[in-house]
């Protein structure tokens, strides 16, 4: 197993204690639930199924999406980004999840 850091500023240090896979598991389901609340805020009126309205603006919300930018959503997004661990069976479905926001983030019309 590999060693979860609890503080973001203190990645890459291996002191910190293991987490056994029930807790390992419970994080990825956090993180990809949380991806995934970032993204049905930002585009509340888009269905999943239909990638086309996904690529349209005008299923953003783009008061929320603000609100988003201005609390630190996309640095936490990047910092949860990083928690994914690689080798886990849910780490493709958590890092899509995660990234989906960050896409509507970083649009033009955004801004």
């Amino acid at each position: 197993q590999y060693p979860i850091e609890k503080d973001p500023s203190n990645f890459g240090s291996l002191d910190t204690p293991q987490e056994d896979s029930s807790d390992e598991n419970g994080e990825m389901w956090a993180l990809k639930s949380w991806g995934e609340l970032c993204f049905g805020l930002s585009a509340p009126r888009s269905n999943s199924a239909s990638l086309s309205s996904q690529d349209s603006n005008s299923v953003l919300s783009f008061e929320v999406v603000k609100l988003l930018l201005d609390y630190g959503a996309a640095h936490a997004l990047m910092v949860a980004l990083a928690r994914v661990r690689l080798h886990h069976p849910m780490a493709a479905s958590t890092a899509s999840a995660l990234i989906r926001p960050l896409e509507i983030f970083t649009r033009s019309s955004v801004y």
